[in-house]
């Protein structure tokens, strides 16, 4: 039989699949098919308005299920649901479903519903499509392990980390590399592990990254321009003017280019446009002021072609590289950033990405030993 907590889930994924259905489309649970046996928690029968066309979908059901449970569940249990299954869709059921669980799901073909509005059903025969957003975070009062998120300032050194250096590696030595705490760095890892954006055993090292996934997912997760303290001006020449007059400023050595600016080094898709710096910290405040002078800037609140930022996290301009005599921010961090921000800047954070994926030698350490060489 089917555990208690699991029937319920069932019955509740029924009852809102039915009201989701399109119209004159009905859904109701074949009794005694799916008893956790091998076919399936459950089998939903489908009928058109008319009688005329039915079909049915096998119910697996999981109170909790993660991205990394995808690949476990293609295994023995997929091949096995997929034999009783014939052309009938399989349909995952669960509480709730990541983004990034989501995608994985249907990259595999398997249709999936979870409790918070999270569906998408295909079936072949008869022809029927259902694709609706939910939430894209779990509910506070849903039970489950308390991990870390992927928004904060410590998270981020952790996921730079991840994306720069291929592993192995274990905890220790992210420790020793971001100065975070073994806790919390393991918390980090086991959260990305859920999110299949890593892969290790059970309390051992990371074995492999999805970084570009990874970067995307912590893209999605900050806004740059509320993570940082702001401030916005216009340039009177532009922000193109602003940014060769830097090559010649005093101020270049206090700065660190991010966003659109800088993106278009690597990934050029249209001449930038908002011109975006992090002031390098040096003290308690950041000296604005002087900056503003040698580049000519005149504060707004409207229609701003430049910006500056001070980091909440220093790291964050940790390891630039440079350019024309103009620093530019790391390119793990420029993704983030570009991903996090307005406008086309999300565009060229992924246009960045795809330069990276297939110029990672230029970038990525391909050692944990090769990582500590650079920072001796």
């Amino acid at each position: 039989m089917i555990a208690k907590p699991e029937a319920e889930l069932v019955e509740a994924a029924l009852k809102l699949l039915a009201e989701r259905l399109p119209p004159g489309w009905t859904v109701a649970r074949v009794e005694g098919q799916g008893a956790g046996t091998g076919e399936g928690d459950a089998l939903f029968a489908f009928t058109t308005q008319s009688g005329m066309a039915m079909g049915s979908a096998i119910v697996e059901a999981r109170r909790s299920f993660a991205a990394a449970d995808v690949e476990r569940l293609l295994g023995g249990l997929t091949r096995r649901l997929r034999e009783a299954a014939g052309d009938r869709p399989i349909l995952l059921v669960s509480d709730f479903l990541s983004p990034r669980t989501r995608e994985r799901l249907a990259g595999e073909d398997i249709s999936y519903l979870d409790l918070t509005g999270n569906i998408r059903l295909v079936m072949q025969s008869p022809p029927i499509f259902v694709e609706t957003a939910g939430a894209d975070r779990r509910r506070s009062d849903t039970a489950t392990k308390r991990v870390a998120g992927l928004s904060g300032v410590k998270v981020g050194r952790v996921i730079r980390f991840l994306a720069e250096v291929i592993p192995p590696y274990g905890v220790n030595d992210i420790e020793e590399a971001t100065g975070i705490s073994r806790g919390y760095v393991s918390r980090v890892l086991d959260r990305l592990a859920d999110d299949a954006l890593i892969r290790r055993e059970s309390r051992g090292p990371v074995e492999t990254v999805e970084w570009s996934a990874m970067v995307r997912q912590r893209g999605q997760s900050v806004d740059l321009f509320r993570a940082n303290t702001t401030r916005t001006y216009i340039a009177p020449n532009g922000a193109r003017a602003a940014f060769e007059s830097l090559r010649r400023a005093p101020v270049a050595d206090t700065v660190v280019v991010t966003g659109s600016f800088a993106a278009v080094r690597k990934a050029p898709i249209a001449a930038p446009a908002l011109l975006a710096m992090y002031v390098v910290p040096g003290g308690r405040l950041p000296n604005f002021e002087r900056i503003e002078r040698e580049l000519g800037l005149l504060p707004t609140d409207e229609a701003a072609d430049v910006v500056l930022l001070w980091p909440s996290n220093e790291r964050v301009v940790d390891d630039p590289w440079t350019e024309g005599g103009v620093r530019f921010v790391n390119l793990p961090q420029l993704a983030v950033d570009c991903l996090g921000g307005s406008g086309r800047m999300p565009s060229e954070g992924e246009a960045l990405i795809e330069w990276m994926q297939a110029n990672a030698g230029d970038w990525q350490y391909p050692s944990l030993e090769a990582y500590r060489e650079r920072r001796r």
